[in-house]
């Protein structure tokens, strides 16, 4: 009987498990590569989605503070309004107050 030479098949089988430690190693780095680019465009995503939002809380910044403005146009020329509608009342009620002290006083006089 002839000696079998097993140094060459305990290469063979090393080989082999080389080669699937191997592709279990390409397969983990498939995976964590493929995760890495699914963060990245789900990142990107979530920097387009705040920008829009920036941009919408821009445009909702610059209306309130176009109606802000408008309410204190507004305020400030009502209280104009106010002050010359009491110096109007106080000029009617002295001109009505004139006018019947002289209704009394021709009523007394003649």
């Amino acid at each position: 009987m002839k000696d079998i030479d097993m140094s060459s098949i305990n290469s063979a089988y090393a080989a082999m498990e080389a080669w699937r430690e191997m592709d279990v190693t390409r397969e983990c780095e498939r995976v964590r590569d493929e995760a890495i680019f699914d963060v990245a465009r789900v990142s990107k995503e979530q920097v387009e989605l705040l920008a829009e939002q920036v941009n919408v809380l821009k445009d909702q910044n610059k209306l309130l503070k176009e109606m802000y403005e408008g309410a204190k146009a507004d305020a400030e020329e009502n209280k104009n309004q106010a002050k010359h509608n009491k110096i109007f009342g106080w000029v009617s009620f002295a001109v009505g107050t004139a006018i019947g002290i002289a209704g009394v006083l021709v009523g007394i006089l003649l």
